[in-house]
C-alpha cells in the first residue's frame, strides 16, 4: 500500500540494525518478537547481552550479517546459527566447543554463540538441564570478586562464575569480604538524560548504547530534533518510521523484497 506525504521530520543516517530488522521481518525468522519494523527497532536499539538465546537479544555481528542477508531468508536465519545451515532445535542449551548452542523462544531458530569471543568458555549446569558462557565453575554460591572492571559472581543456579563488566557503564569494580559491586559515576536526580562516553546516564538508570548507535545529547543514535510525528508511511517502494527520535527509511526493492507496507508497525513484502 502507498501512503500519503510523509512530515518533514528530519532523517537519519543509513544504519545496518535499519536493514537487518527489514530482513529478520519479513523473513518472518520469529513469530513471538519482532514482528513489525517498530517493534524490532526498540529491541535492538540498546546494545544486547552476549550469548542469550533470545534473538530480540542480539549481537552487532548478527545484525551485521542480516543486513547482509538481504532478502535471502536462509542466509538470514543461518545468521543466528553462527553462519552454519540451521539445524533442529535441542530441548535444552547445550555446549558444542566453545560454542552455546540454544533455541529461540518459538522453535523456530537454533541459536549459536560463541563464548570465546568475549573470553569465557561455554560449560553445562552441573544438572545438567541447561548450559551458559561462563569464567570457569565455582563452589561458593553468591561469592563474588573483582577482575579488573568486572564483577565475578558464583550463580546460584548452575554453579558457574559469570561476569559483569562495570567498566562497561563507566564504573569500577569495589571489593568488601567475599563480595563486590559496581561504583558507577554519580548522578543527580532529576538532571535531563546525558552522555558519559558511550551511556545514556538518567539518573538512576544507566543504558548503554549500541556502538551502532553512539550516545549523542543524551540518546543513543542521535540529538535533539524536533520528534518526529506520524507513524509507518510508504513511498513507493521505501518504508519510513520514526526512531531514535528522527525518521529513517529503508528501500525494500534495494534489499531484493517485493513492496512496502505501513501497516501494523511497517514491513517490507516478500
Amino acid at each position: 500500500m502507498v501512503d500519503g506525504s510523509v512530515a518533514p521530520d528530519l532523517y537519519l543516517p543509513p544504519n545496518p540494525i535499519v536493514e537487518a530488522c527489514a530482513t529478520f521481518v519479513t523473513c518472518r525468522l520469529s513469530d513471538l518478537i519482532n514482528t513489525s519494523m517498530d517493534a524490532c527497532l526498540m529491541n535492538w536499539k540498546s546494545l544486547g547481552t552476549a550469548g542469550s538465546e533470545n534473538p530480540s537479544i542480539i549481537d552487532n555481528a548478527k545484525i551485521h550479517c542480516l543486513a547482509n542477508a538481504r532478502n535471502n531468508c536462509t542466509a538470514a536465519a543461518d545468521c543466528f546459527n553462527g553462519g552454519k545451515p540451521q539445524e533442529p532445535c535441542l530441548s535444552r542449551p547445550t555446549c558444542d566447543g566453545t560454542s552455546l548452542r540454544s533455541c529461540s523462544p518459538d522453535g523456530k531458530l537454533t541459536v549459536r554463540f560463541d563464548c570465546a569471543s568475549i573470553g569465557e568458555q561455554c560449560f553445562l549446569y552441573e544438572n545438567g538441564i541447561s548450559a551458559d558462557c561462563a569464567l570457569s565453575r565455582c563452589t561458593t554460591v553468591g561469592a563474588s570478586e573483582c577482575r579488573g572492571t568486572q564483577i565475578a559472581t558464583c550463580s546460584k543456579e548452575a554453579l558457574l562464575q559469570t561476569v559483569r563488566d562495570c567498566g562497561l557503564l563507566g564504573g569500577t569494580c569495589v571489593a568488601t569480604t567475599g563480595s563486590a559491586r559496581c561504583l558507577l559515576p554519580p548522578c543527580r536526580l532529576g538532571n535531563p538524560p546525558q552522555c558519559q562516553g558511550n551511556v545514556v546516564v538518567w539518573c538512576p538508570e544507566y543504558d548503554l548504547c549500541n556502538p551502532l548507535l553512539p550516545c549523542q545529547q543524551g540518546i543513543c543514535g542521535g540529538g535533539q530534533p524536533p520528534p518526529c510525528a506520524g507513524g509507518p508511511a510508504c513511498n513507493g517502494p521505501t518504508l519510513s518510521l520514526c526512531w531514535i527520535p528522527g525518521r529513517v527509511s529503508v528501500d525494500c526493492n534495494a534489499l531484493g523484497f517485493k513492496a512496502c507496507d505501513s501497516a501494523e508497525g511497517g514491513r517490507c513484502l516478500n
